[in-house]
């Protein structure tokens, strides 16, 4: 594990450096892990925990130096890490449990519910995490540890990855600890990684990309990470996930070098300084983005704000990152350059293929040949000079009745541009011109309604009203200027019942489950398809 062999030597060259800080009371002050406390702390782990080589062992903690302590002990004593993310479902979890036939589950903390949701797997194990390992022991320096020796094959499977969890069962993905090596050196390199860095985790660990993006590759190169305040309530992760304020207010606070975001993170935090007019913290070096592709007015907005920006294309199946920008080569509107372990070449149908020697071995329980290159479902193109750009899904694509293929995140991303837009999904299959389901701007709803000197207050009955309609179709209309006129939405649905994490319609990553969102306005679709005369909540406009 070439990481363990960078962290030891941090440890001899630079022993009381913190790797880990983590804010406390409130945030007033902070709690430290040096480099030497993490040694130290992974040698005590690793010779508590029972015989686990070969083993499937579940992770389930919250971002904090914990889960790196017990998830580099459990990969040097020879098991199969499975992390299991907070925002899984009880009927996710038991899936995981059981697909993956674990033995053991470390989790830092344990209730009644734990026991029923757990009680149906009678060969798992259940440990509490201890959280002592999280503080320094004594003087380090005069107690004495035995040296790990590792005993785990770099060619083995050390991580069982479950994808984003937007369906009941999710996948559990295989990678080998040589393709994490790969990945999180090429990482390191492109990213410019070094030990003056502070890395905020804002993402959740149990997600490939924070796990490589924002925790191996600080540590490769010495750098020191940064928590917010640790809180016992499950859901405090997925909280600070949705508050832009707070995700601001840490940034400032930490003085952060670093930062791996989804667009949905991105997009709050530029409303927060557009809202605030406070600049953004001169520490901010490098923030990448991916998970879905970024509207170029979003992209826009950033750099007016003067945030370091560089959005990157990836998937677990690929072990993580495929290609990204750099300072040295930063292109707006494409994912960057592939990585130097990556080859990347375009299907006949548009569909971005990637050979790379750090791919998964496979989905677990899925006996299938060598993958010796990984479709990955993405319709895209690769510039002259080398430089990939995504342009949706290949399964959420369509054409429409003049037989136009047609990408909805392309059009989504032009009606999200404009200010009156909170989310759209776009649909047509068959139409005469794209339709779009429309959840309107709160805000925005509001200060029309205060300019027509609307009195009435709740967003339904907003949306009812002719003029307040009348105006939102103008802002729609207005982003969607770029587009040619076969790609323009004629017809919308208005909801004001936004897509959210917890009915499943929006993913961990922010990406949109279409099918779900799609099924919920099936009724509505219908008269779409129909043609029926326009009634609440269809607006059509007449083709140009």
């Amino acid at each position: 594990m070439k990481l363990w062999n960078k962290i030891k030597k941090h440890a001899d060259s630079t022993p009381n450096k913190d790797a880990f800080n983590t804010l406390i009371l409130e945030g007033l002050c902070y709690e430290k892990v040096s480099y030497l406390d993490l040694v130290r702390a992974v040698q005590r782990c690793f010779y508590s925990l029972p015989e686990v080589a070969g083993m499937r062992v579940g992770l389930m903690i919250s971002n904090r130096p914990l889960w790196a302590i017990y998830d580099l002990a459990l990969t040097l004593k020879g098991a199969t890490v499975v992390p299991v993310a907070h925002f899984f479902s009880e009927t996710q979890v038991r899936h995981i449990i059981n697909d993956a036939q674990l033995k053991l589950l470390i989790k830092e903390d344990f209730s009644g519910e734990d026991e029923q949701v757990f009680s149906d797997s009678m060969t798992m194990r259940l440990i509490k995490a201890d959280t002592l390992l999280e503080k320094p022991c004594g003087n380090a320096a005069e107690i004495p540890l035995k040296a790990i020796t590792p005993r785990y094959n770099p060619s083995a499977i050390t991580k069982i990855i479950y994808t984003s969890g937007t369906t009941a069962a999710p996948k559990g993905v295989m990678v080998s600890q040589a393709a994490i090596d790969v990945v999180t050196m090429n990482l390191a390199e492109k990213t410019r990684a070094c030990a003056e860095d502070r890395h905020l985790t804002l993402l959740p660990l149990a997600t490939l990309i924070e796990t490589i993006g924002g925790l191996y590759v600080p540590l490769y190169a010495g750098a020191t990470i940064m928590y917010p305040e640790i809180n016992k309530n499950k859901a405090s992760l997925m909280a600070i996930m949705r508050s832009p304020l707070e995700n601001a207010k840490l940034i400032r606070k930490t003085r952060v070098t670093t930062l791996n975001l989804v667009p949905a993170i991105l997009e709050g935090l530029i409303k927060v300084a557009e809202k605030t007019k406070r600049p953004i913290p001169k520490s901010l070096r490098f923030i990448a983005c991916g998970g879905a592709v970024l509207p170029s007015s979003l992209m826009e907005r950033a750099k007016a704000l003067g945030i370091p920006l560089y959005q990157g294309f990836g998937l677990s199946e690929c072990t993580t990152v495929v290609s990204l920008n750099s300072p040295e080569n930063n292109r707006p509107g494409s994912v960057g350059t592939p990585l130097p372990h990556v080859t990347i070449r375009i299907a006949d149908d548009g569909e971005i293929i990637v050979r790379s020697n750090a791919l998964m071995t496979g989905y677990l329980n899925n006996d299938g040949k060598e993958i010796n290159e990984w479709p990955t479902g993405d319709l895209g193109y690769m510039d002259d000079d080398g430089f990939l750009y995504v342009s949706g899904r290949k399964d959420s694509a369509f054409a429409t009745s003049a037989g136009r293929n047609v990408s909805p995140e392309w059009i989504e991303g032009e009606l999200l541009s404009s200010h009156a837009v909170s989310q759209a999904l776009v649909f047509g299959a068959g139409l005469d011109h794209p339709s779009a389901i429309i959840v309107p701007e709160i805000g925005w709803l509001k200060r029309a309604s205060q300019e027509i000197a609307v009195q009435r207050k709740e967003s339904k009955e907003l949306l009812q009203e002719p003029l307040i309609r009348e105006i939102l179709i103008k802002e729609l209309n207005l982003s969607m200027q770029s587009l040619p006129e076969y790609a323009t939405v004629k017809e919308f649905i208005f909801t004001e019942s936004p897509f959210t994490k917890k009915t499943g319609e929006v993913g961990p990553s922010g990406a949109l489950n279409r099918k779900l969102i799609l099924k919920r306005y099936a009724d509505t679709q219908k008269l779409v398809y129909s043609k029926e005369a326009s009634n609440a909540p269809i607006y059509r406009q007449q083709p140009v």
